[in-house]
């Protein structure tokens, strides 16, 4: 009897996950995790999406597809794996094969979307960092401008205004926009850091990596995807503090409340245009689908078309197309 509970008792110590997994059990854990994905990429390639990254997603939905159809299907093996038999086998690749060879697809094409997330989380902090700054040193406290600000009223028939009434909460959310940024540039460093990981370059070294390292590596993109959208947000978040006086004028421009500007980035002025397509990821939204919700936005913003095009974005390390165009014009003229 004493023996027995000892067995009973080491049974319940010993982690459940030195047990062996059946293959019905990963091919359902692959098609899961393969689903998020693929449903998260959607809203990213929809909103960023260059012509070849779209394309790239309809390949890898239509090997989804067929690895689906296996895993629906109960092909988690192939029998001729159970015996002694060496030649190679004429069966169906198996679900987890197909999920495999799909996570190798989905690691190239997060791998472009996590640089260009960082790329363009730079670019939004970077179009407001100076702005803020001047903020930070001229309105707080010991800047100057703060005396003007709690001095006596001033009698606008005799005296200059000391200060520009669109500017006036500048003092008072100094703090506020001094934090956004500090939060903003920290998330961006911390995607970065993502790819300094030493599991991360081990793993990438290696020339064959076990399925467990291929989860490992996507989910790296994966964070340094969340991270960027998080320092997007926070320089977002500038514009929107810095232009609040905006707000009358957009609600009398697209006749809506207040809520559904804060709701749906789509109507918010305060933000640039080239990154109300940013704002509006962060929500998980489709830009394409959101610009419906005002039937003529294109009118309204003359820019949006061009600006918001995935196609004239600048990505990493590729230079600008204008540059381009002007470099490809004076080759043909020589």
């Amino acid at each position: 009897m004493r023996f027995k509970k000892i067995i009973l008792l080491i049974t319940l110590i010993i982690p459940h996950s030195i047990y062996p997994v059946s293959n019905a059990v990963i091919s359902n854990q692959e098609y899961r995790k393969s689903l998020e994905i693929l449903r998260e990429l959607n809203i990213i390639i929809s909103n960023f999406g260059t012509d070849t990254e779209k394309e790239n997603l309809k390949k890898i939905r239509d090997n989804f597809q067929i690895a689906a159809q296996r895993h629906y299907g109960r092909h988690f093996i192939n029998i001729s794996s159970l015996t002694y038999k060496k030649e190679k086998s004429s069966e169906k690749e198996t679900s987890i094969d197909l999920f495999y060879d799909l996570k190798l697809q989905l690691i190239d094409l997060y791998s472009e979307l996590s640089q260009f997330y960082i790329f363009r989380t730079q670019e939004i902090l970077d179009s407001i960092a100076k702005e803020t700054v001047d903020i930070i040193v001229e309105y707080g406290r010991g800047g100057g401008r703060s005396k003007y600000f709690f001095s006596r009223p001033i009698d606008p028939l005799k005296d200059n205004k000391p200060y520009d009434a669109d500017k006036f909460h500048y003092f008072r959310i100094r703090a506020t926009i001094e934090e956004y940024l500090d939060s903003g540039y920290r998330n961006l460093e911390d995607a970065q850091r993502v790819f300094d990981d030493v599991d991360y370059i081990y793993i990438m070294s290696k020339d064959k990596k076990t399925n467990k390292e291929l989860s490992f590596i996507l989910q790296k993109h994966r964070d340094a995807i969340k991270l960027a959208r998080q320092g997007k947000e926070c320089g977002i978040a500038i514009y929107q503090t810095l232009y609040t006086h905006k707000m009358s004028e957009i609600l009398y421009k697209y006749d809506v409340s207040s809520h559904k500007v804060t709701q749906f980035p789509i109507y918010d002025d305060r933000i640039p245009e080239p990154y109300k397509v940013d704002a509006t990821d962060n929500r998980k939204l489709l830009f394409s689908v959101e610009k419906q919700r005002i039937g003529n936005y294109d009118e309204l913003n003359p820019k949006s078309a061009e600006l918001t095009n995935p196609n004239n974005q600048k990505r990493p390390d590729t230079p600008d197309r204008k540059d381009t165009e002007e470099k490809e014009e004076a080759t043909t003229t020589e």
